[in-house]
This record gives C-alpha cells, sequence and structure tokens, in this order.
C-alpha cells in the first residue's frame, strides 16, 4: 500500500489527470488509499462480482465513488459511456479472480481506458497461488499489440505503464522512491539484475535484517541497475 501511495502521489506531481478504477473491490480496504488520491472532478469506478462492500470505510469519499456490481467480462457494458472513457483513468488497480483468461482480458480493457502517464496495478504478480495470473500477463505483453511494459515489480503487485512513460517512471524509482518509502515507514530495496529492450522491470522490496545500501548486488549488477544495454 505504501509502493500505491508513492506511485498515486507521483502521478499527481507530474500532472497526470483522470479518475482512478478498481477492478475487484472486495470490502474496500485498497480503496480507502486509492480514493484518498482523488482530486476535483475526478471519480473513484469500484468494480465487484458481488457485494462485499464495507460502506463505512468509503465513507469520506462516498461522493465521488461510483460502485459497479458486475464482472469483469462484462464491464463494457455496465461501465455508463464505456467508449467516452478511454483513456480517462490514470490509475487502474485490477485485483479480481486472477483467471488466465479474466486476467487477459482486464489486461485488454485497462489499456483502452488508461490516461496518458497512467498506471496499472496488477495484484498479487508474485503468489504462486495464482500463478496463471503470472502467465496471462507476460502473455499479453509479449503476444498482444500491446504498448504496456512492466516498470515495477514487488512482492504483491507488477506496475504497468506504457513504453513511451518508463523512462519518466524509471528515473523516479532509482532516483527518489527508496526515500519516497522510507517517509511512508518501509525502508527498502531495489534490484535489477538484468536490463534488456524486452525487460527493464525494477523490483522493489522490504529490507531484510543484515542487508545494507539501497540496491541489491550493486557492485556486481551496476550496468543493470543504471539501465545500459
Amino acid at each position: 500500500m505504501a509502493a500505491v501511495d508513492m506511485l498515486l502521489a507521483f502521478q499527481e506531481k507530474s500532472g497526470a489527470k483522470g479518475g482512478i478504477l478498481e477492478i475487484g473491490t472486495y470490502k474496500g480496504k485498497s480503496a480507502v488509499i486509492l480514493g484518498s488520491h482523488l482530486r476535483d472532478g475526478e471519480r473513484l469506478v469500484l468494480v465487484d462480482i458481488n457485494d462485499y462492500l464495507d460502506r463505512t470505510a468509503i465513507e469520506p469519499i462516498k461522493d465521488s465513488t461510483d460502485f459497479i456490481i458486475a464482472p469483469s467480462e462484462k464491464l463494457k457494458s455496465a461501465l455508463p459511456r464505456y467508449r467516452a472513457k478511454r483513456k480517462s483513468f490514470r490509475f487502474i488497480h485490477i485485483d479480481a479472480s486472477h483467471g488466465y483468461h479474466e486476467t487477459f482480458h482486464e489486461l485488454q480493457m485497462a489499456e483502452e481506458l488508461l490516461a496518458p502517464l497512467g498506471i496499472i496495478a496488477m495484484d498479487d504478480f508474485a503468489n504462486l497461488n495464482y500463478s496463471q495470473n503470472i502467465a496471462a500477463i507476460f502473455k499479453y505483453l509479449y503476444t498482444a499489440n500491446t504498448r504496456l511494459t512492466i516498470f515495477l515489480a514487488t512482492d504483491e503487485k507488477a506496475y504497468l505503464c506504457r513504453k513511451s512513460d518508463f523512462t519518466k517512471f524509471e528515473d523516479f524509482i532509482l532516483t527518489a522512491s527508496i526515500a519516497e518509502m522510507r517517509s511512508r515507514g518501509s525502508d527498502s530495496v531495489l534490484a535489477r539484475t538484468s536490463y534488456s529492450r524486452q525487460y527493464k522491470a525494477i523490483h522493489l522490496r522490504p529490507t531484510p535484517d543484515g542487508e545494507s545500501g539501497g540496491f541489491y548486488g550493486k557492485a556486481i549488477y551496476r550496468r543493470e541497475i543504471a539501465g545500459r544495454i
């Protein structure tokens, strides 16, 4: 959640505009953090297959929130004025069924709806209880006609942006994320042990006991961390 908060704050400082969409809301724990970053005129759209939402959790943002009960495969018809909302969401959080076909389809929709300088957060990216989630994400990234790429991975989520925005997010992660995470109560380490045109993502994780320095294996992976091909 600290990483989500950090990236939303960076978007705001960078001038990104648009609403926030969450597919798979459950009781609304993450929705509270997403909604805290709404600005004037922006709306939070929450989508779930059933109504599990804790209304008291989103009470402070209820007037700026829309809640849609629908499976993700029916979102195009359930979301009012879907076509007009293309490229209108600056942050999209996907935490739904994690089914293989569902995840692939959700990424297709998210790319359509993503605003300039937008971020797509894929939950449970490293959770092998849902290994099909990983397969669907990489299937989409490397076989679909997509402009998306992963710029950051954590133990919980993968964060995607448009390839044209990668350098901007990469610079922020490498130069500012450790301090930003520390300010949110999390001592963190960055790791990038390979760098190629096909995959350049950075890993952000908590600092374990006994490890020091902000970059994993900096003496060995200096070129990869710096991002030189």
